[in-house]
């Protein structure tokens, strides 16, 4: 089953925080047609604490993760980072 992971990101400009951006993050799975498993994804909004942009999002399922953290600003990326994350 699916289960929640907390996210925190911190988003920092010159070595300030950046306070009012919008934070998004996704996390894809591709498909393994050995396994007859199709793509998966799960995407969530993180919204400012006052010192960081935090949120929680379902991971469907355990394994690896391509992770793609994007934050925009009035339509332009600010910043844009892939990670690999593996959930147990």
């Amino acid at each position: 089953g699916a289960a929640p992971a907390k996210i925190t990101v911190q988003l920092l400009d010159a070595g300030k925080p950046v306070a009012d951006a919008q934070v998004k993050i996704t996390l894809v799975m591709p498909a393994m047609p050995s396994m007859s498993m199709p793509e998966m994804r799960a995407s969530a909004e993180l919204s400012w604490n006052g010192k960081e942009y935090s949120g929680v999002i379902d991971v469907p399922i355990a394994g690896p993760w391509n992770t793609t953290l994007e934050a925009t600003r009035n339509g332009h990326v600010l910043a844009s980072q892939h990670v690999r994350l593996t959930a147990h």
